[in-house]
């Protein structure tokens, strides 16, 4: 244990300067830095790197602090890779860390420890900076799996042969976050536009079913890790709800505006000095919430926003629904292949959805849920199947959630539509 002093809100540490804030609700956010330093002046000499890290201590089974400190830090030190931790002490605290850090650009990457759910709060928080058009591509993130979703680097890894075995899965991830030799590779992001505001997602966005599942199973997180989703599965279908909504969507089409982008190397470089080279490619004077022109990033400039009425070659479906997914990778988790022929750097949508009149028995859905991991529902016949650039989802009845990479998104009305913005990926 280090001897610890306290002054005010820091505690002084042999060897870090570690953070002790006041008690926070989940709504207040704070800017908590906690500068790690190696403990010898001799590892300060020398280094290849430096990450800022975010753990959640609250994901999964609340052993992510413990991760870092026993199997994450010693192989940082030992590569002399310096770092920044951070522990998140309630929702948006790291949105807001990223959002305002004026040298973030000098990290060589960000380390999150945690599930899909930090990833999506952390690339929101770049998204909401002047220069997030040309950062999102240069500040490659590595994720150490603290939460029960974990559909990111699951898609990352399967792309890199690794195995997704629950011992082998953490070995890899630590293994890419930690090694000087990590790449980072390309993936795709998809602008998210609701009543109210702009996100990115680079997962999925669901609805009825998959979501209500995602959400109501939360509560059985702590004791239960992934299992939840099984448990949340069985409950949902016995006591299955449809839906009334509106779902349009234009079908994909190839545009060649989009572009497969390569990896690069993490270290030594900086974003600082990769954005300088490209100086002149991207305009970083534009704010998400402020004067970005959202058609001028999307892959198909015709898209029309949320507010305006869709076009003749798009197709619009109202009924009643069991449910709809959208996903933009291979995988939602370790055991949920649920898209396996997407590809980490695409424009496509992945859309399916199924229709109340489709569904002849509870057994269906049971069994649909149940196959996702030997990758036979996508045989299902009930499950309806579309490769889009862009969806419009209008909720028409309460009691589900639209829920964007693992989080509820509070709207009654989301379009997604594919980019040209790319986050990267630390790989081996």
């Amino acid at each position: 244990m280090q001897a610890c002093t306290v002054y005010g809100q820091w505690n002084i540490c042999m060897g870090a300067l570690c953070c002790s804030s006041p008690v926070q609700s989940e709504e207040e956010t704070s800017v908590v830095v906690v500068p790690a330093v190696t403990s010898t002046s001799n590892e300060l000499e020398f280094t290849r790197g430096n990450l800022l890290v975010f753990v959640n201590p609250n994901s999964g089974s609340g052993k992510s602090l413990k991760t870092f400190e026993r199997r994450v830090a010693p192989l940082l030190r030992r590569n002399k890779i310096k770092y920044e931790l951070i522990v998140t002490t309630g929702r948006d605290h790291a949105k807001s860390v990223v959002k305002t850090r004026t040298d973030l650009d000098c990290f060589n990457g960000v380390m999150i420890l945690s599930g899909d759910g930090l990833v999506f709060e952390v690339l929101n928080g770049i998204v909401d900076r002047k220069d997030f058009v040309a950062l999102l591509p240069n500040l490659p993130l590595s994720v150490v799996p603290s939460g029960s979703g974990n559909g990111l680097l699951c898609s990352v890894l399967e792309n890199t042969g690794k195995s997704l075995k629950q011992k082998q899965l953490m070995s890899s991830a630590v293994e890419m976050a930690t090694s000087t030799s990590s790449k980072a590779i390309p993936v795709s992001l998809f602008h998210v536009q609701t009543d109210t505001q702009h996100l990115l997602s680079f997962l999925s966005l669901g609805w009825g079913l998959m979501a209500d599942i995602d959400i109501e199973s939360e509560k059985w997180r702590k004791t239960l890790g992934s299992n939840r989703f099984t448990l949340g599965a069985l409950i949902r279908t016995i006591n299955l709800r449809t839906y009334r909504g509106r779902l349009s969507f234009k079908p994909y089409e190839e545009n060649i505006r989009f572009a497969t982008s390569t990896f690069y190397n993490v270290y030594p470089e900086t974003p600082n000095s990769r954005i300088r080279k490209q100086a002149g490619i991207h305009s970083d004077e534009s704010s998400i919430n402020g004067t970005t022109d959202w058609s001028e990033l999307h892959v198909d400039t015709l898209v029309p926003p949320l507010s305006e009425q869709t076009g003749p070659d798009w197709t619009v479906i109202e009924d009643e629904f069991v449910g709809v997914y959208a996903v933009t990778l291979s995988r939602i988790s370790a055991d949920g292949p649920f898209v396996p022929n997407a590809k980490l750097d695409e424009d496509r949508i992945h859309l399916t959805y199924i229709l109340k009149r489709d569904v002849s028995s509870r057994m269906d859905l049971i069994n649909f849920l149940s196959a996702i991991e030997s990758k036979k529902h996508l045989d299902m016949p009930f499950l309806k199947k579309v490769e889009v650039s862009s969806f419009r989802l209008n909720t028409l009845s309460e009691g589900s959630f639209i829920v964007v990479d693992g989080e509820v998104v509070d709207t009654k009305s989301v379009q997604i539509t594919s980019t040209l913005l790319k986050t990267a990926l630390f790989a081996l």
